[in-house]
């Protein structure tokens, strides 16, 4: 979303200032109470209508299940609603699964770094999140143990939430949202969920082939 708030903020020739917050939950309430204006991605609940504008979504993600490496596939969400999930606090998507499945048992943590540190550490058995931010996550904490096990049927529709006594300022983020072309989402996606190259990995690569090379000349 980062990358996508810069074309806006170039687009329409305004600077952004960025509030630091501690948490999801108090970057919510930072945009109830009017401290800011705009929250870059966020889910459109019932709950958040009482408060916010939501502009169209223009992040669309298949939600995957992260489960630690030694657990086995996943078929579908369905099959381990016997175990113990673990997602951010104030996540839109908790009570979204609470309505849909509500048997299912959530455990709440206070950010992303916890929830996939738990995974990794078989705490809990399995977390729910979005491409991009697992291999962000997975690659910044070195938290290599991590396995995509499988997919949800759940498709995780991003907007960017406005105050709601803010309506031509989401009327202009939707307007200018339209005209950012598909490849340079396409090239903002990748550059999130392709990992980063190791330098000592390739550099490996290089000098494995030269000696392969020089042996069969030997030879």
């Amino acid at each position: 979303s980062i990358d996508t708030l810069k074309i806006v903020a170039d687009k329409l020739h305004i600077k952004l200032n960025f509030i630091k917050t501690d948490s999801w939950i108090q970057s919510q309430q930072f945009l109830k109470e009017k401290k800011c204006d705009i929250l870059p991605t966020a889910i459109k609940t019932d709950k958040r209508l009482k408060y916010a504008l939501f502009t169209k979504p223009y992040l669309n993600y298949k939600l995957a299940i992260i489960t630690k490496d030694d657990k086995p596939l996943v078929q579908n969400l369905e099959s381990i609603l016997d175990k113990t999930m673990v997602r951010k606090k104030g996540s839109g998507l908790i009570s979204k699964l609470k309505k849909l499945y509500p048997q299912i048992k959530i455990k709440e943590t206070e950010n992303f770094e916890e929830t996939f540190k738990m995974v990794a550490n078989g705490e809990v058995y399995y977390t729910i999140a979005t491409l991009p931010v697992i291999e962000y996550y997975k690659n910044k904490y070195k938290l290599k143990n991590l396995q995509l096990a499988g997919y949800t049927n759940l498709i995780y529709k991003l907007g960017i939430a406005v105050r709601k006594d803010k309506p031509l300022l989401r009327n202009i983020l939707c307007k200018t949202l339209q005209t950012i072309p598909k490849i340079t989402q396409k090239i903002i996606y990748e550059k999130w969920t392709k990992k980063p190259i190791n330098n000592y990995d390739k550099y490996r690569e290089i000098i494995l082939t030269i000696i392969i090379i020089f042996f069969v000349i030997i030879i």
